[in-house]
């Protein structure tokens, strides 16, 4: 075996995946990433988990890098270097450099952020999943915080770093940079910032007066402009010869019914939040400011057991194409209600409709448009298992069934998707309480709430938006405050407009009043609207931007993914059929698919993605793009169909069509599975992130990565999902995958919706990407170019993830195996590992016994042409038998690890064969 391919670093040139960008302040090109998933930088555990040493750690890793980039790729100035490597306070040093770990919280700390010595979401974290013997996660940042006094002193300049902590190596795969290719980062602090600190203690006379001046420019409201506005940024403006000139960011309060700042406690609920930033001239000797421009001002926000009736999924895919017109949401009760499921739903219904963990803690709460304490005053059976708290029982026939057409079944569907969201936060092995850095729980809902250009509620329309907050579940009388982090509110429209029912509203015991009040179906009613929303509060909570800076989120996708494995819009005899790849069918948005096609304009560095073209500072630009939306919903529901969702039995040979299972299918299962897995790929690649203030992801390629550190970092992934509750069959089986496996289909996905086309960002290309510059592979029956391209994964004879008989066969007493290179670069030196078992088919044995030692062969592979190696086998060739190849080349290596052996599962076997080009399976006789 090749030396060179036994180490782990340095990397081989071609291996580093450099990203290059047009750095937002100097406007010219940088490097906005390196990554390099077949090489990992590997550095010993310390023995003491201390903030210097995590950052000594990025800081040998920052050296090693620059060691092996090409002389003309610069990470960052020297200056920003020699910062780096200088010690910084954690808490009161203001300027560019390592960001302490503060988050998770340590207990017993504060919910605000501005309270002195509280931890907080704005400096490096930890991202792990809980369970025992997984490898821990730590995002390490850099930039300009006071973590003290919770101010940034430089916005959207700084790199972030996401180390690997086994048991005893950290190993690191890439590193993001943002606003580092000049020296801004060192230049954006104040000159008077010392004075933000008098004594230990945070100035609040001069903030007092920063906020007053920017209070009094931004809003009318009498009083004291200074409670209401909350500054998080404060920086020097670029240029300026006035030492005092800044500009300051942040979250301001206007109140909607009042011009006097009220008092009340219930009064923040009527607030609406805007965000800020303006430039002011500061003179802090005086202690005073005035606003000298208004950048931007943009509104972002608006101040047990039970059985229920649900929607588990939209009525339009739970039947064929021709019968969609009967299942609009427009038609009858009497023709929807059959679509719906009988589910048990844990309610806590002291307040509203309340979802409490295992500890007490408030996940999520729903409430109606209508009141809510009717819904409480038909469900409430007190058990007496907690004071003040009832908690709902399920009879044993029967179950709670208001209108359709109700704000009550809303409420009934709004809570649903919360459950069904959280459901995945615990399966998945995430702490919501910790997952959520930059909006606090519980997650507030309101079934068809006043929406824009609807204040009542009544356009099929939903959003979700930051507010300050409600008093706490635990303590109502703790008034939210502009200075602690905000709340999310999602808040659901109805269907249709035009398809109501008058009801009688009730009081809080349940009785009937005089006024009625016109109720509609909920557009909560759809997964897939709710999932979309779901992408915005995934964003907020991690990265404290509701939105990608590449895309308006990964909502559509999540929707579609979830939605697809028990679809009937997707036949196993037309996986391409259009009504697969709509992306709302049921409550329809217009022109929304996550099946569009690079070569029809729909390309990641296509004319048409326009904001990959937008190179203005990320702070005065604001995303909202759909488009780019449609291609990351098409981008990584490919990635979905190529981990198993197209794994679908044609109607024609499928059996029993029509009697109710009684047991799980197994292809079902497959894309149950691949979805999953999905969905957790997504949620821990946006938990991976950082605050959008600091490294922002701001290009696809950068969430690609994020992606595949989520893969990469994982470890064993064994999973137990409560979903779908389908009546009849059992609990699914436990779902085990092991991580690591599938970042070179994350890669391909995207570059088949056109990323990767050209490493020019000022350039356009139109159609598919390139692949990496060096890729080898040995050809399988999904096509003879190397791609993972949509197939079913069984464990079954002749499956077109298996080897083209071309490409591995036999040759008398030989095997021979081609290999091509999918990539522009030569390859070189190629080594090929071989291992042999005799037995039967691979899906009707329970373990494939491979032999002991694989033989070796090596070739020179320079062209992208195939070209053969030849290896011989034992004796034993004349039985049949399971031939297993794997080729490693210097900069394009196999997931099976030089010194590991192939599983012996067949399920671990095709994970590992069908997600690798490098590997190939054929039975030969």
């Amino acid at each position: 075996m090749d030396e060179d391919l036994a180490r782990n670093w340095p990397p081989p040139p071609y291996a580093l995946q450099v990203e290059r960008v047009i750095d937002p302040f100097t406007q010219q090109p940088a490097v906005g990433m390196v990554r390099h998933p077949g090489y990992f930088f590997e550095a010993s555990r310390p023995d003491r988990e201390s903030d210097e040493a995590w950052q000594q750690i990025g800081i040998d890793y920052l050296a090693a890098l620059r060691g092996v980039l090409p002389k003309d790729l610069a990470l960052f100035t020297p200056a920003v270097l020699e910062r780096l490597n200088r010690p910084r306070s954690a808490k009161n040093d203001p300027t560019f450099g390592w960001l302490a770990v503060s988050w998770p919280p340590t207990v017993g700390q504060h919910e605000t952020l501005q309270a002195p010595n509280d931890e907080g979401p704005l400096g490096s974290f930890w991202a792990s999943r809980s369970g025992y013997g997984l490898p821990r996660t730590l995002v390490a940042l850099a930039g300009n915080v006071h973590q003290y006094a919770w101010l940034r002193a430089g916005n959207h300049v700084g790199l972030r770093i996401v180390m690997h902590v086994f048991d005893k190596a950290v190993q690191v795969h890439g590193v993001t940079l943002c606003g580092l290719g000049g020296n801004r980062a060192l230049e954006a602090t104040p000159a008077w910032w010392s004075k933000i600190l008098l004594k230990g203690k945070v100035n609040e006379t001069l903030l007092g007066q920063i906020r007053r001046a920017i209070g009094t420019a931004l809003s009318t409201d009498q009083g004291d402009q200074s409670l209401n506005v909350w500054i998080d940024a404060l920086e020097t403006v670029p240029e300026s010869s006035n030492a005092g000139r800044v500009v300051a960011g942040g979250f301001e309060l206007r109140w909607r019914q009042s011009r006097v700042l009220p008092s009340k406690p219930a009064a923040p609920n009527r607030a609406r939040v805007y965000r800020f930033r303006v430039e002011l001239d500061v003179r802090p000797e005086a202690h005073s400011a005035d606003v000298v421009r208004v950048h931007s001002h943009r509104y972002v926000g608006s101040a047990a057991s039970v059985r229920v009736r649900s929607f588990l999924s939209d009525p339009a895919s739970q039947g064929g194409v021709h019968e969609r017109t009967r299942r609009r949401p427009t038609r009858i009760e009497d023709d929807l209600k059959d679509f719906m499921s009988h589910v048990d739903v844990e309610l806590d219904t002291s307040r509203t409709l309340r979802h409490l963990d295992d500890s007490g803690r408030v996940l999520f709460e729903t409430r109606s448009a209508s009141p809510v304490a009717s819904l409480n005053a038909t469900l409430a059976v007190n058990d007496g298992t907690a004071p003040g708290r009832g908690v709902v029982k399920a009879g044993p026939s029967g179950a709670l069934k208001p209108f359709l057409f109700s704000d009550q079944q809303g409420s009934i569907e709004t809570h649903q998707r919360a459950t069904e969201l959280f459901m995945r936060f615990k399966a998945f092995g995430i702490e919501p309480q910790t997952y959520f850095r930059f909006a606090r729980l519980p997650l507030a809902q309101r079934a068809r709430a006043a929406v824009l250009f609807a204040p009542d509620g009544d356009l099929p329309n939903a959003e979700v938006r930051p507010f300050i907050g409600d008093p706490q579940a635990d303590d109502p009388a703790r008034t939210p405050s502009i200075s602690g982090r905000a709340q999310l509110l999602v808040k659901y429209g109805s269907a249709s407009p035009f398809h109501r029912r008058r009801l009688r509203l009730v009081d809080s015991n349940g009785r009937e009043r005089e006024r009625s009040k016109a109720q509609y179906l909920s557009v909560a009613s759809d997964p897939r609207w709710a999932w979309h929303e779901f992408g915005h509060v995934l964003n907020f909570a991690c990265t404290g931007e509701l939105e990608f800076p590449f895309a308006h989120g990964a909502g559509d996708a999540l929707g579609a993914i979830v939605s697809d494995p028990l679809s009937a819009l997707a036949p196993g005899d037309a996986p391409e059929a259009p009504a697969r790849f709509e992306s709302f069918p049921w409550i329809e948005v217009p022109g929304r698919s996550h099946g569009r096609q690079a070569d029809l304009g729909y390309s990641w560095c296509g004319c048409r993605n326009l904001v990959r073209l937008d190179f203005s500072e990320p702070t005065g630009r604001y995303a909202h793009s759909y488009f780019g939306e449609q291609l990351l919903s098409s981008s990584l529901f490919r990635l979905y169909r190529c981990l198993g969702g197209d794994t679908r039995l044609p109607r024609s040979r499928r059996t029993n069509r029509d009697a109710k299972p009684k047991a799980w299918d197994p292809d079902t299962l497959v894309r149950l599975e691949a979805a999953d897995y999905c969905v957790y790929l997504i949620m821990r690649a946006i938990s991976l992130l950082g605050p959008d203030s600091i490294a922002p992801a701001r290009t696809a390629e950068q969430f690609v990565a994020a992606l595949i550190d989520a893969d990469l970092g994982t470890g064993p992934w064994e999973i137990d999902a409560k979903w779908p509750q389908l009546p009849g069959l059992p609990p699914r089986p436990q779902m085990r995958r092991q991580g690591g496996r599938v970042h070179k289909v994350i890669r391909w996905a995207f570059e088949q919706q056109g990323l990767y086309a050209t490493e020019d960002p000022t350039e356009t290309a139109e159609g598919p990407g390139r692949p990496p510059p060096v890729d080898v592979f040995i050809a399988d029956r999904r096509g003879d170019r190397g791609g993972y391209d949509p197939a079913p994964l069984r464990c079954t004879q002749d499956e077109r993830w298996h080897a083209r008989p071309e490409w591995l066969r036999r040759d008398g007493g030989d095997v021979v195996v081609l290999v091509a290179n999918r990539g522009a670069k030569p390859a070189g030196r190629v080594t090929l590992r071989v291992w042999w078992s005799t037995g039967t088919l691979l899906g009707a044995c329970e373990e494939v016994r491979w032999c002991d030692q694989p033989i070796e062969g090596t070739l020179e592979l320079l062209g992208t042409e195939p070209s053969p190696c030849r290896v011989s086998l034992p004796a034993t060739w004349d039985e049949p038998t399971w031939v297993l190849a794997s080729v490693d080349a210097p900069a394009d290596r196999s997931n099976l690890l030089l010194g590991e052996r192939p599983p012996t599962h067949p399920n671990e076997l095709l994970e590992l064969v069908a997600h690798d080009n490098n590997l190939a399976l054929a039975h030969l006789l």
